[in-house]
């Protein structure tokens, strides 16, 4: 029988290895895409609600340190489980 510990360590090895890409997660590499749609497709999975509107995506810009041209970011915020949830035993 498998104890709550063990199935914990388990699913964050698997999403750690969802995320860990061989085609690297910095902006402008392909692999930043495929990481921010698995965050956002195991956001909506384990029903987290998004922090303002529809979306969980707030982007916004900031200028490279050394060439001062204009990067775009995005982060991905979630507000509180709504209380029909409350309890939910979910990892992301």
């Amino acid at each position: 029988m498998h104890t709550h510990h063990h199935i914990l360590v388990q699913k964050l090895k698997a999403h750690s290895q969802a995320l860990a890409l061989p085609l690297g997660r910095r902006i402008g590499q392909p692999g930043h895409d495929v990481a921010r749609d698995y965050l956002l497709q195991r956001m909506r999975l384990t029903r987290l609600v998004p922090f303002l509107g529809d979306s969980f995506e707030i982007s916004y810009e900031l200028p490279h340190p050394n060439t001062k041209v204009l990067q775009k970011f995005t982060n991905l915020v979630t507000s509180v489980l709504s209380r029909q949830h409350h309890g939910l035993a979910s990892l992301l």
